[in-house]
Formats: structure tokens, sequence, C-alpha cells
């Protein structure tokens, strides 16, 4: 005890220090740096992780559809006509147009400000043999029919006259 009474001072130092470190950390881990706060701010900000083979369904109208082979079959007619050609129905392609050649000559013919523009008009939907055929107009006022398969798998007619749709 009298130990204690001779380090008076140094005890009362120690516990200042003590109380003074206690201070400075509860002043430094206030509410700005807490766990809940960050925890907090994450949760508003943060977007859901999707894993490797996780898939969002996407919900397409028709008319979105149509939209996307109007626009795919055209960019194809201007920059890839092999593709276009390739697109058309195998009787039907052989039956108007024979070759790639006069496919060519075709575009070419029929190639224009307008049609390059050209948006869809109006359209209307059949189904022939359980596929789905949308009837198509641009606002050029071409023709076009495109016969489903599959997603993004489509056949098309430029006319509805040359051949019978299969």
């Amino acid at each position: 005890m009298e130990n204690i009474l001779n380090n008076k001072k140094i005890i009362i130092i120690c516990f200042f220090l003590v109380l003074i470190a206690f201070l400075i950390y509860y002043r430094f881990s206030s509410d700005k740096f807490s766990d809940e706060v960050i925890e907090k701010e994450e949760n508003n900000f943060s977007m859901k992780h999707y894993d490797a083979n996780e898939y969002l369904p996407v919900y397409m109208t028709d008319e979105s559809v149509i939209k996307i082979y109007l626009n795919d079959f055209k960019n194809n007619m201007i920059n890839n006509s092999q593709m276009a050609y390739d697109s058309l129905n195998e009787k039907y392609r052989e039956l108007k147009f024979g070759s790639l050649d006069r496919f060519n000559e075709y575009i070419v013919n029929n190639l224009s400000l307008e049609f390059i523009n050209s948006q869809l008009s109006k359209y209307s939907i059949g189904n022939i043999d359980g596929k789905k055929v949308f009837y198509v107009y641009d606002d050029a006022e071409n023709f076009y029919i495109f016969v489903e398969n599959s997603i993004m798998d489509y056949e098309v007619y430029l006319d509805a006259y040359t051949v019978e749709l299969d």
C-alpha cells in the first residue's frame, strides 16, 4: 500500500493516459467508421451478382421481334448479300432469282436512301404448320414475309405469289 501512495502521481498520469486513449478510440470509431453504416451504404448501391450459368428472362413482343428480323435482313442486304440470299427460302430464291448475281442486281435496283432509312410500318401475324409467320411492310412500302423456324432462325419471302408458303 505504501508503494501505491509513493507512486500516486504516476498512477494518476497512467489513469489519464488510458482515459485519453479510450476517448480517442471512441472518437474515431464513431458512426462514420462503423461496419453497420458501411453495410447500409453497400446495400443501397450494390447490384445483384449473377453466377456464370444464371440467366435473365427476356420478354420480347412480336413487334420487337419483327423489328429485329427486318433490320437484320435489311442490314444483310446492304452489307452482306450472301447472308441475305441464304436467308431467303430455298425454293423461293431458286424460282425468283436463281443465282446470287441476279439477287445482287435486285438489291442494286431497289437500293435507295428511302430503303436504307425505312422502318417497320405495319405487320400481321399468322401461323403455318406450327411456325409463326410475320407479314411485314416497311414505310418504303416494301413487303417481306418472315417464317420463324426458331429464335433468330427465319426464312424470308419478298412476295406472296412466287411460291406457296411452306
